[in-house]
């Protein structure tokens, strides 16, 4: 499976607790707000609302670049010249090409940006920019994806629909539509500069209309790589992601960074495709089955240990120089095959050599059930993970401050409910666009809590700020991009609230926005800035 379901919240709340984590790099699929009809226009983030104008006879094209292609496309069909049609859709292609390929990205006129910033407020953005998604009809392969996905598109096969699938709610799923008869299909959004993303295309027949459990296995049946952008994440070969059965079928996502980024993504391993080799291991891994009592039911549990460490396991006469940091991360599948905890280890220890450090992913078996706030899991995660991470690794540290416990969207909120939980064992929390908007099942019907941001919302945040305050630390990081749309709280709004109730209890945090989507590219750097945070850093309240 190549995306996760990102739902809409609360609506469907309880679907997302039930939705796995397979992903490929974290395209997040926003199914819930899947239309079956084509739209187009261009929608501008905002914390406040979205404006996507509906597809109309005539198209409304607020880029500069396809509106010209368009009318000089109509001037030529109205003087008959059909070639001359042709040929100037052709140039265009051919000038995307020597762009880079991939979305198409224009400088938004100053007025429309001003606009925009009052609504991305915050942003450090100099700039907004139109970012056109495209599609070439007739073109839906090359050798790249025809290998990389057996065949699943087909140069025979005419798409009928295409979709973009992208980790915004805002315009995730969104059709893109035809301009004209020029062969051309588009979607086009403002984005600030220092925005980036990953995203994909379903392409095929048309899919069923009013039917979303079958538009879900369309996407999930037809999703590809953009064939038009030559750059892709994560960059290793497919064949080297099959090590688990259960993420054979990952697919890689295509790249979009929009030019006057405040600064390259670090994961880049982020290339053309064509030049993505395997990656060869510094440290050691092993993988392990661990058992748990308290839970009744067994997991996957992977180690990667840097080379001094791995020595010291060898020779335990030999002790490090130093204790041994333990850096527990939730969702082990994504960051063992796909979302590089170990590029992200190699790149520290080039840094700063004298740091022992192992890593602990920690496999899920029900990630619905065990990662939102569970008193089970918790007391596994800290008596019986906690135990056994101790005899296998003799030289961990048994302080709290030196175990750190992360994790992604749902294990945002797991992480930072197990220190919350049990401070003796996790004393730094690293979450990542965590899902704080979550409240146990028995509250989706009660009252409202005058207290909480919104009626039923934010569960673990009423709970840190009833509570005293616990001995830990935390690196909060969201998506500027993570905001909510019709008038309901987004992720963002939620990692803002807890950030604000840490500051009212004087915890010592530190509080990052990433401008990006709720997006694995943009996780990979967030969780390497906020590890190296715990590693050389002495973390104080944000402003």
């Amino acid at each position: 499976m190549a995306w996760l379901s990102y739902v809409q919240r609360p609506l469907k709340r309880l679907a997302f607790q039930k939705a796995h984590i397979a992903v490929v790099a974290a395209c997040i699929v926003c199914l819930g707000a899947a239309s079956a009809h084509a739209q187009t226009g261009v929608v501008s983030m905002s914390n406040a609302s979205i404006d996507v104008a509906r597809a109309a006879e005539e198209p409304t094209l607020k880029s500069p670049i396809l509106a010209a292609v368009w009318a000089d496309w109509q001037a030529a069909m109205q003087r008959g010249d059909a070639d001359l049609a042709r040929q100037r859709v052709e140039r265009f292609w051919q000038e995307q090409h020597q762009r880079g390929g991939g979305p198409l990205v224009e400088m938004v006129p100053v007025a429309p940006h001003r606009q925009g910033a009052a609504l991305l407020a915050g942003t450090s953005a100099s700039a907004s920019f139109y970012v056109t998604f495209l599609w070439r009809d007739g073109v839906f392969t090359n050798q790249r994806t025809a290998q990389a996905f057996n065949g699943a598109i087909t140069g025979a096969e005419q798409p009928l629909q295409v979709r973009l699938l992208a980790p915004v709610r805002q315009f995730n799923t969104q059709v893109l539509s035809p301009l004209g008869r020029t062969g051309i299909r588009y979607y086009s959004v403002v984005l600030p500069a220092d925005s980036r993303m990953s995203y994909q295309y379903a392409a095929g027949a048309q899919p069923a209309e009013g039917n979303r459990q079958a538009l879900r296995a369309w996407m999930r049946e037809h999703t590809i790589v953009d064939p038009l952008n030559p750059t892709s994440w994560p960059s290793a070969p497919v064949e080297s992601l099959q090590r688990l059965p259960a993420y054979a079928a990952l697919r890689p996502l295509s790249v979009l960074q929009v030019p006057e980024a405040e600064k390259p993504l670090r994961s880049a391993t982020v290339e053309p495709a064509a030049k993505a080799s395997a990656v060869t291991a510094l440290g050691r891994w092993s993988r392990h089955r661990i058992k748990s009592e308290v839970l009744g039911n067994t997991r996957d549990v992977w180690l990667y240990q840097m080379p001094a460490l791995a020595n010291h396991v060898q020779n335990k006469n030999a002790p490090p120089s130093q204790a041994t940091r333990v850096w527990v991360v939730l969702d082990g599948e994504q960051w063992e095959t796909q979302w590089s905890v170990q590029r992200a280890l190699e790149r520290l220890h080039a840094e700063q050599p004298e740091q022992s450090v192992v890593a602990v992913l920690v496999g899920n078996v029900d990630r619905g059930a065990e990662l939102p706030p569970n008193e089970k899991f918790a007391q596994f995660m800290a008596h019986e993970l906690g135990a056994w991470i101790q005899a296998q690794v003799p030289a961990a540290s048994r302080r709290a401050q030196d175990w750190t416990i992360s994790g992604v969207s749902y294990g945002g909120l797991a992480s930072t409910w197990l220190a919350f939980r049990f401070p003796e064992r996790f004393g730094n929390v690293l979450s990542l666009s965590g899902s704080y908007w979550w409240v146990p099942e028995e509250e989706e019907s009660g009252p409202s809590n005058p207290d909480a941001g919104q009626p039923h919302d934010d569960w673990l945040t009423r709970q840190i700020a009833a509570a005293p305050r616990k001995p830990i630390r935390l690196y909060i990081d969201a998506g500027r991009l993570e905001s909510g749309v019709d008038g309901e709280a987004g992720i963002l709004d939620n990692n803002r609230r807890l950030r604000d109730v840490l500051r009212a209890k004087g915890y010592p945090f530190t509080y990052h926005e990433s401008l990006g989507g709720h997006d694995a590219m943009v996780w990979q750097d967030a969780l390497e800035s906020g590890f190296r945070h715990f590693l050389v850093e002495t973390a104080s309240p944000s402003p």
